[in-house]
Parts: C-alpha cells; structure tokens; sequence
C-alpha cells in the first residue's frame, strides 16, 4: 500500500529524520524507502460502525466505544477532550465532507474520484476516524498493486482517507477548524490519485497544491503558515518545482495561492488536466503559456517580488492574512563604507534578498536564478554570481543618490534581478537592459516589442545621438522570460568597443520596426 499522511510539528524550521517533522508521507521516494517499514502492514481499519454521508457519496467509519482508543470526540479550546461528544464529531465531519466535496467538485470543475470496488462496504469513498496520535492530521492510501490504469506512467488508483478523532493536545491547529483542513487536503489527494494519476517525482507539487486547498476552502484555514515560514527563511536553497528531501511542498503552497489569486481558480483544474497528459512542471508551464500568455519564470519573479512586498508593507495584491505571514529571510545585510563583493550560488529556481544600507538611504537588491530552459533539470546543481556594491554611482546600476551596484553571472540569460528604493521596483523586460550600460562589463538587451517573434534574426541599427551610424548588422532573436529581444555587444562595425553617450536603436523585422534610445556609461 502507498499512503499520505499528514503529519504536524510542534517546531516548523527545525528538521530531522524523524517522521513527526514530516507533515506528509506522500513525499519523496527517499522519504518511504528511509520510513519503509512504517509504511508496512498499514491497511484499512477495522472499526464498529459505519454510516453514509448526507451526500450519498462518503462512507464514514469510527468507533462507538472507549476501548479501542478511537472514539471521536470534540475537543475545547486547549485540546481537551469533551465527554459525550463522539455523535457531534460525526455530525459536523458529515457537514464538513459534504461542504468540500461540493466546493471542489463545482468551483474547480472535479470530477469526484473513482470508486474502489466496494473494499469499504460500498461504492462510497471511505473515510476511517481513528487515534492518530497528536501530530498526524491524517492521510490518504492507495493501493499501488491495483491501478485503475496500466496503460500510464502516472498510474490512477482509488483511494480512502484515515483521519484523527479529536484534533486535540499537540496539534498546532486544533478542533473543528483542524478537521476542515484536514478533509479539505486530503479530499484533494484523492482527486489527484484518482482522476489524474501519480507521478512519483513530483509528490511535492501533489502537496504544494493539497495544502493550498485548505485555505481556498476554508478562508478561516491559515494553517500553512506554519509550513510557509520553512519557505520564507529557505528560499534560496528551495527550489520552487523541485524535489528536496528535507522539504515536501507544504512551504511552497504560497505558489499555488498565488496563482489562483491572480488567475482565478480555473488555473488550478486547467493544469491538473494537463498533469493527466504530462508531468507537473511541464503541465503547468503549457497552461501559463497557452491559456495565460505567460510562464513559470515570469510568475516566480512575481511571486518573489510580492513576497518581498509583503514582508516590507504587509500589503499584498494576492494573499490574505499578510499581518500573520513569518518574517522573509534576508540573505545578505551590507551596511556600506566601501566596495563590497558577494559572491554566491545558487539553484535553478531559487531567489536571494539583499539588503543595501548607505547612509540614511536603504535598497533592496532581489535576485531571482532562473534556467527556464532546464526547468526540468539542474535543481541540485548551483549557478554562480557576483554582486559588487559600490558607496557611489558608478556601477551600472544606481540604487540612490549614493550607491549602485554590478551584477555578474555564470551566463546572463539564466539570472533576473531588479532593486528597490522606498518600494519601487524597476524591472527590465520592456526596455534595454542594462541602461545605462557600461561596454566592458554588459551587453546590452534591447526588447523586440511588437515583433514578429517566430523569425530567427532581426536587423539592428545603432545611431548616434547626431544620427550617424555606428554599428548595423543581422542579430539572433533570443527568448528570456517569455520576451523576445536582440542582443548587442556593445560594438561598432569595426568591432571596436564603443564610447560613452546617447544612443539611439532600431530593430527592423518585416515590415515592422523598434525605436528606442540607451546610455552608454563606461
């Protein structure tokens, strides 16, 4: 049997490899090849009774006595059981399954999940109430032995869900409010499992998107931040879509929260359709191009970007509850009299914060890694770059009156970067960067707006601020980020570096044309 537990910890940064600071089991093939033997004899409980939901569409299984441990009971304020309270607990999980299933099913378009052959007594899905402990929410199980489909990679398989009966003493969420969650998550997984199939490198996603569910269901459900913190004070070494055994995607269900925020819910069933034909990372990138015009990369700058928003102003466009959102980790803090240089690597999808202090001025410098290409690959593999911060303007890029900054990679197209002053960000994909540019350091990126971007090359003319022609030539197209631009190597047409001043740049393609002027600085 394959299962998915959703465990709870006491401490929500620390980690180890002890399954209670876990939240899930439904995690990484190292995870269950490390915790095998717990996953083994785990099979369907035997309990007392059993009733169907309101909906017709649950078969609920619980205890009606005390000696096995597993009668459901409430629980007050500080997680103690209340007495005689085992028939309230089946009521309100009997309201909770039947609000969720309607909610998932009709505002994202689910189908319910498949039925398992009547193992549980019926068609129904089942779900068991027993005594998990006080860190288990609960999980989902499938039998991997059984798919429903041979013929996939991403087998699907029918499921059934164990939750806890109380939500008590140690849990960090507790009572009712820890149920909804709880069933609003795990409903989810069965969904996945059942109606699109299992990728087994991708379980984090399964996660990042499960955990999302709580609080889209369940405004009132805040319980992710405690994950959320794992992410704010890691996110330079978490990759958004990758696979790391010491996080499991809780901490990046933000991703998911902020994707539905910003593009409706829709996104969600649009990608879980497109994980049936494909991998996660792949599916959800042809969603954001073809339906949304945009791309992974392009959302992660976003996302990086509203997060730091949220940490500086708590305000946000996309998130609620920002005044309860953990403290960002800012990865450097330069308090500046003199060049300073940072040099650091980082993986493919990570971002780093740093913070620049000259005089009564403050910046922020945020830096994004970003081998969109390579999506795919290379999450464990590190990029390098150096960021030089100068007490004065003369690098390329001016952070106040009194200070500036270079950047340099490993290759320049795999990195995004922008700065802030008093909350004001200045990005780079409608307009030639860097500007100014500086011709030893940088070559300059000049956007091929309104152009035809399925040609291969486009003719770059660069003039003078006298109009005199300085360089023509035939110029490869290139795509960073969803945008399409010419590189120039900031060269005349004897090859010779070129000197400082105004300059002026059009890009020919067709009929069409690009028009624009840039600084050099050297």
């Amino acid at each position: 049997m394959k299962i998915l537990v959703l465990l709870v910890s006491l401490s929500s940064i620390l980690f180890s490899e002890q399954i209670e600071f876990n939240k899930c089991l439904f995690t990484s093939q190292t995870y269950k090849k490390q915790h095998v033997r717990l996953l083994q004899g785990i099979s369907r409980p035997t309990l007392e009774k059993n009733i169907i939901s309101k909906n017709g569409k649950f078969r609920i299984h619980f205890d009606t006595s005390k000696i096995s441990g597993n009668l459901p009971s409430l629980v007050d304020t500080s997680g103690e059981r209340i007495i005689n309270t085992q028939n309230n607990f089946i009521d309100s999980l009997n309201e909770i399954l039947t609000f969720v299933a309607e909610k998932e099913l009709t505002l994202f378009g689910f189908n319910f999940p498949p039925a398992d052959g009547n193992l549980g007594g019926g068609t129904e899905l089942d779900v068991y109430i027993i005594d998990l402990g006080n860190r288990t929410f609960g999980y989902t199980e499938w039998d991997e032995q059984t798919p429903i489909d041979n013929s996939k990679i991403n087998k699907r398989y029918s499921t059934y869900i164990v939750i806890d009966n109380d939500y008590g003493k140690g849990f960090r969420t507790k009572g009712l409010i820890a149920l909804k969650a709880t069933i609003a998550h795990e409903f989810f997984h069965t969904i996945q499992i059942g109606n699109y199939g299992l990728w087994n490198e991708y379980l984090h996603y399964y996660e990042m998107s499960a955990e999302a569910m709580e609080t889209t269901i369940y405004s009132s459900s805040v319980d992710y931040l405690f994950d959320l913190k794992d992410y704010f004070q890691n996110h330079n070494a978490i990759s958004l879509m990758g696979s790391d055994n010491r996080f499991y995607g809780y901490e990046r269900a933000l991703w998911n929260i902020y994707l539905q925020a910003k593009f409706g819910f829709n996104i969600t069933k649009l990608i879980w359709s497109e994980i049936y034909n494909q991998s996660p990372t792949y599916a959800q990138e042809k969603i954001l191009k073809s339906n949304y015009s945009t791309s992974t990369g392009k959302e992660f700058i976003s996302f990086t970007t509203e997060n730091y928003k949220v940490n500086k102003t708590s305000q946000s466009n996309y998130y609620t509850n920002v005044s309860l959102f953990p403290i960002l980790l800012i990865d450097e803090k330069i308090n500046l009299s003199g060049t300073e240089i940072i040099s650091f690597g980082s993986k493919n999808f990570t971002s780093r914060y740093i913070q620049i202090r000259s005089g009564t001025d403050t910046s922020f410098v945020i830096i994004v890694c970003l081998k969109e290409n390579e999506m795919l690959l290379n999450y464990s593999n590190v990029f390098q770059a150096t960021i030089k911060v100068f007490p004065s303007t003369i690098g390329t890029f001016k952070l106040s009156d009194n200070s500036s900054y270079d950047i340099s990679f490993d290759k320049r197209n795999d990195w995004f970067h922008t700065s802030s002053t008093s909350n004001i960000f200045v990005s780079s994909s409608s307009s030639p960067f860097p500007n100014p540019v500086n011709p030893d350091r940088n070559s300059l990126m000049i956007p091929t707006v309104n152009l035809n971007s399925v040609n291969i090359n486009a003719k770059l003319i660069i003039l003078s601020s006298d109009f005199n022609p300085i360089y023509s030539g035939e110029e490869e197209i290139i795509n960073y980020l969803g945008n399409t631009y010419v590189v120039w190597k900031c060269i005349d047409k004897n090859g010779k570096k070129v000197g400082s001043g105004v300059y002026y740049y059009f890009i020919l393609e067709d009929e069409k044309k690009n028009i624009g002027k840039f600084v050099v600085l050297k």
